[in-house]
């Protein structure tokens, strides 16, 4: 028996846990529908959720297209919404 198994796919770990053969460490956006359904539960942990900065980056030898400023402009305004709200953990 294993004390870890370390997989490639978040969809498969998902599915591990689903199946009740353990815990994950996992992010948010992957298991927040079986979360909202009930389907599985968070932990509450000291140190966690362990959150991530997102960077909008380009190469600087690209020119700054109208397309790219408008995704750019896009993404800023709505970066909000790119990820979900969780759920609050069950004790």
């Amino acid at each position: 028996m294993y004390d870890s198994i370390e997989f490639n796919s978040k969809e498969t770990i998902k599915q591990e846990v689903l199946a009740g053969l353990g815990i994950a460490l996992i992010t948010a956006h992957t298991v927040h529908d079986a979360i909202a359904e009930g389907r599985i539960a968070t932990i509450a942990m000291p140190g966690l959720p362990i959150v991530r900065q997102w960077f909008l980056v380009r190469a600087l030898s690209a020119p700054v297209t109208a397309v790219s400023q408008k995704v750019h402009d896009f993404i800023v305004q709505n970066s909000d919404k790119f990820l979900p709200v969780m759920p609050a953990p069950r004790r």
